[in-house]
């Protein structure tokens, strides 16, 4: 190698092989962060497009469920709204739709506990339709083994799992509950709870609020404060103020949580909250439904980054965060609305959502995954 540079031309050649071995290390750097491969759209349910009782900002709650996946979703059925419960399969197609409630109900959501499942939805009020909570204990078919009426509350509900632990958000209560589904503490807070998110003995959820701001140098306008309770930590809680009405997510890995959220004039957001305080900006682009109840990001853990995926427009992005807070932002799909998202393994999220397509409801599912690739072509 060292004669090249001694050649009538030997500057041109060290010059090209300069070039190439700086390309080598571009092509190199570009390829240690790689876009996630995004599989093709499953159709896993096709339904009525009339809107269930008590809609949530996730059109199906998703969870990673012994080998495959949990799944709860409301459809409407001859006119009334009823919950649902089934598998997904690692391809995300739907195996068995299991158990369904008899009489109203939406807002469902289910996880698996030990041996069974627990779930929780929202049933109308007989006399004036006001929703009243209901949990229960199923079977691994989604059949009933128990239930019992919690009386009044207001959505949305997140119902989390642990190994040993069960957390339902519900209102401004925090319930923990027991193999049966029935409330073994409750954690009462000021505020409606946004989300929850458990790993371990680690909980934690968040709130926000509305702050009128009356100037004496301009219109009033209002600010909102996000509002983080970390549960048998010494540090309970913290607050950040942001522009936005719609709810913040949060996600846990175990020992540090990541609480996402919309900020007018400044995008989707994230704040990692662990040992210390890091905050991250996920995206510059900034959703329309900023007043929208209904769009909410979510946040999941893999073992070893974070999935983040919100509303944009008519379709879906989404934004990986790794160990070293490098931030990926990625297309999801360019259709779709009212995400769920859960982790199968290292490397691999399902997400769920919905899509109204010539009149129908269709709820699919794409997967993320990231390198190495097992199959299929990224969809944009």
């Amino acid at each position: 190698m060292r004669e090249l540079f001694h050649h009538p031309d030997g500057f041109a050649v060290a010059s090209v092989l300069r070039g190439m071995r700086f390309l080598a290390l571009l092509l190199l750097a570009v390829s240690s962060q790689a876009q996630p491969l995004v599989t093709n759209e499953v159709v896993w349910r096709v339904m009525s497009n009339a809107t269930p009782y008590g809609p949530t900002a996730q059109a199906a709650a998703v969870v990673a469920d012994r080998g495959g996946f949990a799944g709860a979703w409301s459809e409407v059925l001859d006119g009334t709204s009823h919950a649902h419960g089934g598998h997904l399969d690692l391809t995300g197609h739907l195996t068995s739709a299991g158990g369904s409630t008899s009489g109203a109900a939406g807002a469902v959501s289910v996880a698996p506990f030990g041996d069974r499942y627990l779930a929780a939805w929202l049933e109308p009020e007989p006399t004036d339709g006001r929703p009243v909570l209901v949990t229960a204990a199923l079977d691994s078919d989604f059949h009933l083994i128990a239930s019992r009426s919690l009386g009044l509350t207001i959505s949305p509900l997140r119902l989390r799992t642990t190994a040993s632990r069960a957390w339902l958000a519900a209102g401004n209560l925090l319930y923990e509950l027991d193999k049966d589904a029935a409330p073994v503490t409750i954690f009462p807070d000021p505020r409606p709870i946004d989300d929850v998110a458990a790993a371990g003995d680690e909980v934690g959820y968040v709130t926000h609020i509305r702050k009128h701001i009356i100037t004496f140098f301009g219109p009033p306008f209002d600010t909102y404060t996000v509002n983080f309770t970390w549960l048998f930590h010494q540090s309970a809680t913290s607050e950040f103020r942001f522009f936005s009405n719609a709810p913040p997510g949060i996600g846990t890995n175990g020992e540090e949580f990541l609480i996402v959220y919309f900020d007018l004039g400044h995008g989707l957001r994230g704040i990692l909250r662990g040992a210390q305080i890091r905050n991250l900006l996920l995206s510059t682009r900034i959703p329309q439904a900023l007043d929208d109840p209904l769009t909410q990001p979510q946040a999941a853990w893999d073992g070893k980054r974070w999935l983040v995926v919100w509303s944009y427009g008519d379709g879906l992005e989404a934004a990986a965060i790794e160990r070293d807070l490098t931030i990926t932002p990625f297309t999801l799909t360019f259709y779709g609305s009212h995400p769920a998202i859960a982790a199968s393994k290292e490397g691999r999220f399902i997400v769920t959502y919905e899509r109204i397509d010539n009149g129908a409801r269709n709820l699919a599912a794409r997967f993320v995954e990231f390198p190495p690739f097992s199959r299929e072509r990224v969809v944009r």
